[in-house]
This record gives structure tokens, C-alpha cells and sequence, in this order.
């Protein structure tokens, strides 16, 4: 199950795809919505991460 939790969390930094890891692990149950949560995860990351660069950016003006 630690491999799963690794490939997951390789998901949310962008260090893997999700079909690869669907691929490797669809014979997990709920596999899917894991995924679906790892991608949404990333997103809201990369979200906040342009967040504070655009605010970064906007107080050295």
C-alpha cells in the first residue's frame, strides 16, 4: 500500500501520469477517485503557488 501512497503523491508533484499509475494499479478499489484527489491536489498547488509568486511580484513594486 506504501507504493500506491508513493505513486499518488509522485501524481500531485507532476512526477507521474495518471494512466500510468491507473495502468500499474486498477486492480485497487477506488483507484480512481485517489487519482481524481492527487490531480486536484497538484492544481490547487500549482494555483497557489502562482498565487504567492503574483503577490511576491506585485510587493517588490
Amino acid at each position: 500500500m506504501n507504493e500506491v501512497r508513493n505513486a499518488l503523491d509522485k501524481i500531485k508533484r507532476g512526477e507521474a501520469e495518471p494512466d500510468e499509475v491507473l495502468e500499474k494499479y486498477s486492480h485497487i478499489d477506488g483507484i480512481e477517485r485517489s487519482i481524481s484527489v492527487a490531480l486536484a491536489k497538484r492544481e490547487q498547488d500549482a494555483d497557489e503557488d502562482f498565487e504567492d509568486e503574483w503577490q511576491a511580484d506585485f510587493s517588490i513594486n
